[in-house]
């Protein structure tokens, strides 16, 4: 989240904990205000202008998250697309 650690924020991620969820907060400090609910909220380090450790960030977040339930679903829906895609191909050819 950026701007976890901003007066709305840190609201936002203490719903979000008390919600279930684990939450990774984008800072420019090393620590958050969190060290109650430090064991669901990662601090991350960074500069919104570093565009290399955003670079960094996001996909490291993208490639956990396609590991899961989201990557499984993503998965799915592209061997249905492509088996359509195959169907449609072979049936053009059968017409011509």
């Amino acid at each position: 989240m950026i701007g976890g650690t901003g007066f709305i924020g840190r609201a936002l991620t203490r719903a979000l904990v008390a919600r279930g969820h684990d939450v990774r907060v984008l800072s420019r400090g090393r620590t958050g205000p969190f060290d109650d609910i430090a064991d669901h909220v990662e601090t991350v380090g960074a500069s919104l202008y570093d565009e290399e450790a955003l670079r960094d960030l996001v996909t490291e977040i993208v490639r956990q998250e396609l590991q899961g339930g989201l990557g499984e679903r993503i998965t799915r829906n592209v061997r249905k697309l492509v088996r359509r895609e195959i169907h449609r191909a072979l049936a053009s050819q059968e017409l011509e």
